[in-house]
């Protein structure tokens, strides 16, 4: 399918399903979302999703429509990346108005919601989000949703990001002035001795001359 193709059935798809449609006037959604159905039959696709507008009371999301298209499921990281759209389009189409929690899990899904959560919340995130720090926050949220797809398939935390949307920018430099604070050679105020640590270091320098 091209993506011409793609683009005026997803048009015509959003005019008969309006509710939580994205805006597929905008490049940006057809181009994320194409990527998922480029290898469907354009007739195949349209004929699909038209007859899906009958019965849909909601636009569906990229994983419904496979199922739709009869395409099975998703790997995790196709999954990942959707959640991440889902919560941009959502962010564009619908911004700080979605505040009840309910709606936003009928919306964006558990994986989506828990996501949220962890950026500080969906008013964080309407607050914080911009044109110019969409693809870092679009790659944080892709990548916790894929650590949460694993959670709920292992029940493993640890390979859970811990990273906020708050604190986003900053999450590695603080980290690194954490370690260097705590290993400096150097007095953290002046006239204070220097600690066991940073003396331990000195002399691994000195025995190794």
């Amino acid at each position: 399918m091209r993506q011409i193709e793609f683009a005026v059935a997803m048009k015509t798809f959003a005019t008969l399903v309006p509710k939580f449609a994205p805006d597929f006037s905008k490049p940006e959604f057809i181009n994320s979302w194409f990527g998922f159905f480029q290898h469907i039959d354009s007739d195949r696709f349209r004929d699909t999703i038209l007859n899906a507008a009958r019965t849909c009371e909601q636009f569906p999301s990229i994983a419904e429509m496979l199922v739709l298209l009869g395409e099975g499921e998703q790997p995790d990281d196709d999954k990942a990346r959707e959640v991440a759209e889902l919560i941009y389009s959502t962010l564009c189409s619908r911004g700080s108005m979605l505040r009840n929690k309910k709606e936003l899990l009928k919306v964006l899904g558990r994986i989506g919601v828990e996501v949220v959560e962890r950026q500080g919340g969906w008013m964080t995130i309407c607050e914080q989000t911009t044109h110019a720090n969409t693809a870092i926050f679009k790659a944080q949220w892709r990548e916790l949703a894929a650590a949460m797809i694993r959670k709920a398939k292992t029940g493993d935390l640890a390979a859970i990001p811990d990273f906020s949307h708050s604190e986003g920018s900053q999450n590695v430099k603080s980290k690194i002035e954490e370690l260097a604070n705590k290993f400096s050679l150097e007095p953290a105020n002046k006239g204070k001795p220097r600690t066991d640590q940073a003396e331990n270091y000195q002399n691994l320098q000195i025995d190794k001359r």
